[in-house]
């Protein structure tokens, strides 16, 4: 009877929690703010209507397609688990615009839990907006904050008149990275917790600065986790194309980055990688494409910045990245690149406009001001790689490298190649420092010498390949920019000729996603030993 009372109890409480949840409609053209907004023929005209309401479990503010809204919708918002506060569209059309003219920011959401926004377009025709979604928790733990279906695009804090006297400004210093160009799309900044964080089919275009910046603040430490990117298209990013910092618990999935770094207009920082994640913890980076990223340091498809740990690089094209494929800087522990594949990435040279090479490899002891050290334990295999003739490929192994496995990679390097001991930079690191328990064998090169002959020593010799595999991986349409085209044909030279992947000595940990794989880059099952490269050689039946 207690049972039955109970569940009774419940289920009035749920009916009762419904009935209170409001639907608030807004529309620009046919609306009035003297309505009560709470049905589509009652609709509120503006933003401030939304502005000024505190949203509670179940409520839905929805815009009308069609419309276009200035302003900026500032969210107080706190659902619950059963029954999140919902941001939408309503009626038929193309999404409703949020038009920021001169605000920090086109949605704040600040100390909100269970909350989701999505089919909103949010714009300011480089008018001046700081932050196209701002999202923080400064004053208490948060949860459950997902963006769907967004569209970000021209997001510029500054006319180009009023940065016209940058231009002449060399972009290859550092000097030039932020204050010239402002104006982030989705930034996410948390002092105290914040977990189930979530940003999906969202696209963004035409951004100056950083694409999906999230940082995790407290006293130093990790207070972001739990965090899903996935399936977001961004394009023409003038920084960074996705960033996070000290976070953790982090899936980025099945995005396409093309042409971070991009300075097509005057008001981009022209200088960004992909992706980079600093201080972070167990970050998986899988199933996307980089493309085209260009700048004058860094500027990878992907790359791993200093203090992180558990950083796996995997099933990812990287393509046309004139910084480079494989970037693992200083401190970083337990960090993994594979059956990733990597065309014509590097192309950039030191001294033609850029501050560094762009680098077919790059294990770097940079630290920011702190002492130089590590990376530790680094598993770079089973990754498929191309460089063109026309491009020289340079391969930088710190001193203060201490374990790294490199194998079962194709290198099929056709240009020259080029070797550095320590970051293009041997005064920072005493020349008595060796590198330790680096295992760099059982690779395929398309021809002999592939590597150079200025690498760091170990145990007294030159760093080399200890077993390498010399031959034509014949892939399937080698300088094209699809994965497809890097099948490889070569069955004798390749099949079964992996080595089985372990921990290196001494590592006790290894990956946080095990070391041991089941498929390969196209989801193709991997049967006894696995195949040289990121593609297993299909059986013909």
């Amino acid at each position: 009877m207690k049972r039955m009372i109970s569940v009774l109890t419940l289920a009035l409480c749920l009916v009762s929690a419904a009935a209170s949840a409001a639907e608030y409609y807004v529309d620009s053209l046919s609306g009035q703010d003297s309505n009560n907004g709470t049905a589509a023929e009652q609709a509120w005209k503006t933003l401030d209507k939304v502005n000024a309401t505190t949203l509670g479990p179940g409520d839905r503010v929805l815009l009308k397609k069609g419309c276009t809204f200035e302003g900026y919708l500032d969210l107080k918002a706190n659902g619950s688990a059963q029954q999140p506060v919902v941001v939408d569209a309503y009626g038929s059309g193309e999404l409703p615009v949020v038009d920021v003219t001169g605000a920090k920011q086109g949605i704040l959401i600040a100390n909100s839990s269970f909350l989701e926004v999505n089919n909103l377009e949010i714009t300011s025709q480089g008018k001046g907006i700081v932050t196209a979604i701002d999202i923080s928790s400064s004053n208490t733990a948060c949860e459950h904050i997902y963006l769907n279906k967004l569209y970000i695009h021209d997001i510029y804090a500054k006319t180009r008149e009023s940065v016209e006297h940058l231009v002449s400004k060399d972009r290859t210093k550092e000097g030039f990275q932020f204050s010239a160009c402002p104006g982030q799309g989705i930034v996410v900044l948390s002092k105290e917790p914040l977990k189930d964080l979530r940003i999906e089919n969202c696209r963004l275009e035409r951004i100056a600065q950083t694409g999906i910046s999230i940082h995790g603040r407290k006293s130093g430490t990790i207070a972001l986790t739990d965090i899903q990117v996935l399936n977001n298209n961004l394009k023409e990013i003038g920084g960074p194309g996705i960033q996070p910092s000290r976070v953790a618990h982090m899936v980025v999935r099945g995005n396409i980055v093309d042409q971070s770094g991009c300075a097509t207009d005057i008001r981009m920082r022209g200088r960004g990688s992909g992706i980079w994640p600093w201080g972070s913890d167990d970050v998986l980076i899988e199933k996307n494409q980089f493309l085209h990223a260009r700048g004058s340091g860094d500027s990878c498809g992907a790359h791993i910045d200093f203090n992180c740990s558990n950083v796996t690089v995997q099933y990812n094209l990287s393509a046309d990245n004139e910084g480079g494929f494989v970037e693992i800087l200083g401190n970083d522990k337990n960090c993994c690149y594979r059956y990733n594949i990597s065309v014509n990435d590097g192309a950039r040279v030191k001294g033609r406009n850029a501050m560094m090479d762009g680098k077919t490899l790059w294990l770097s002891s940079f630290t920011g001001g702190a002492k130089r050290c590590g990376p530790y334990n680094a598993y770079i295999y089973n990754n498929t790689i191309y460089v063109k003739e026309s491009i020289r490929s340079a391969f930088v192994i710190t001193r203060t490298t201490e374990g790294a496995l490199i194998a079962n990679n194709i290198f099929c390097v056709l240009g020259k190649t080029k070797g550095a001991g320590d970051d293009q930079d041997l005064q920072k690191v005493p020349a008595t420092v060796h590198v330790k328990n680096v295992d760099w064998r059982n690779n395929l090169y398309c021809k002999a010498d592939i590597l150079p002959s200025q690498m760091p020593t170990q145990n007294g010799e030159v760093l080399h390949d200890t077993n390498p595999i010399i031959g034509d991986p014949q892939f399937k349409n080698a300088g094209g920019l699809s994965a497809e085209d890097y099948i490889p044909g070569a069955v004798q030279l390749l099949k079964d000729k992996g080595i089985e992947i372990e921990a290196l000595p001494g590592d006790k940990i290894g990956l946080k996603q095990g070391l041991k794989v089941t498929e390969d880059f196209f989801g193709n099952p991997i049967e006894g030993l696995p195949d040289i490269g990121a593609i297993e050689i299909q059986s013909k039946e």
